[in-house]
């Protein structure tokens, strides 16, 4: 590699660095600690909540007891809306229901319950008092801004991920005979050693998170340019060819009352059909009445295939469709990456080593500009 060319590799990854630095520090350091948001949760709401465990052989209430408390409510539900309960699980171990309704006036009001897992009584529990966890993540999401977070988060992966591969090409004809040198004589060599062998032994880590934030935070901006171009702005037609799943939509109302007790036969033959996955959530759409759908998703731990959804009419609580991402390469694929960045694929020891490598991420942007300020110091002096 030519000289010039390798100058400026450095001074495209040196500038990037400096000018994304400071998001992407609160990026990596909230999504290192976002790993075990549930955890961060249950210890948040520890003094406040029941002390109430579960266990893969816990006798928990049937499903169908905590959708007619929700539908005896009284509320409105609006049609293209779910009411989406979350299972009790061993690190969230009670029920969780969101959903939105629709008051008098038009206005849709988000809402959010929790109940006990064996008795089904609701709680007097605000999840958003307990927001230390929540926050975490949606720092890491979107910075918690209200408009634009999302695409920042976005472009600053992007130029991360340029950074990265700029940084594999200027090692790269050293990257065997200097990857275990490490120099303590001086900080400049100091900083740029550990530099150079963290983000070298890091490096499946920052690639596949650089490109999988890109694909989360600027997919609507790729899925337009990719249907502009190839569909001709027919992005129903674009998302159809990938495959991707599309939640019921129920267009006529039977105008009758549902039988919510068959959701337990709903459960029992989603179980039957995947005796080696676990129900994680159900979603109801238009509860209230005969029409209405139930979509249970079922998980598998230590898979790289996150979702199977089974979608039923409930009334009858027959099978209406089966969905699993590995039907389509496309969104079989987007499955697996979104596994891989967050670790779902693994146990709890995965978790703490990509939180580990996290920080090393941390490391090397603290490393980056330890550098750049070494380098700037020295050409002071010399002029």
């Amino acid at each position: 590699m030519k000289k010039t060319t390798l100058k400026n590799l450095t001074h495209a990854h040196a500038w990037l660095g400096l000018i994304i630095s400071g998001v992407l520090m609160i990026v990596f350091v909230c999504g290192s600690l976002s790993f075990f948001r549930e955890n961060i949760v249950l210890w948040d709401m520890q003094y406040d909540a029941p002390h109430t465990q579960v266990t893969e052989d816990s006798e928990l209430i049937p499903v169908s007891n905590i959708a007619k408390q929700i539908t005896a409510q009284g509320h409105t539900f609006p049609d293209d809306h779910g009411v989406f309960i979350e299972l009790p699980t061993k690190e969230q171990p009670y029920y969780v229901s969101y959903f939105e309704i629709e008051t008098p006036e038009g206005k849709h009001v988000d809402i959010e319950q929790s109940f006990d897992p064996y008795t089904g009584e609701l709680l007097s529990l605000d999840q958003s008092n307990y927001y230390l966890g929540h926050m975490l993540y949606r720092m890491h999401l979107n910075l918690m801004f209200p408009t634009g977070g999302t695409e920042l988060v976005g472009i600053v992966s992007l130029l991360f991920f340029v950074m990265v591969l700029t940084g594999c090409l200027i090692v790269l004809k050293k990257i065997i005979s200097h990857y275990y040198q490490y120099r303590t004589s001086r900080n400049k060599d100091l900083y740029l050693d550990g530099h150079t062998m963290i983000g070298i032994s890091a490096l499946p880590f920052t690639f596949i998170y650089a490109l999988t934030g890109v694909m989360f935070n600027l997919s609507i901006i790729l899925q337009a340019g990719f249907g502009f171009a190839v569909f001709k702005g027919n992005i129903p037609a674009l998302m159809e060819t990938a495959d991707f799943y599309s939640p019921p939509r129920i267009t006529e109302l039977a105008n009758a009352p549902s039988d919510l007790a068959r959701i337990d036969d709903i459960m029992a033959d989603a179980k039957q059909r995947h005796p080696d996955k676990k129900v994680y959530f159900v979603n109801l759409f238009v509860p209230n009445d005969a029409n209405a759908q139930l979509e249970v998703a079922l998980t598998q731990p230590l898979s790289f295939e996150r979702v199977t959804r089974l979608t039923y009419q409930v009334n009858t609580a027959t099978l209406l469709q089966e969905y699993a991402p590995s039907q389509s390469a496309t969104a079989g694929t987007y499955d697996v990456l979104s596994t891989l960045h967050t670790a779902e694929f693994g146990s709890n020891i995965v978790k703490f080593v990509y939180f580990i490598l996290g920080l090393g991420c941390c490391y090397l942007i603290l490393t980056g500009n330890l550098i750049w300020i070494t380098k700037r110091e020295q050409q002071r002096q010399q002029s």
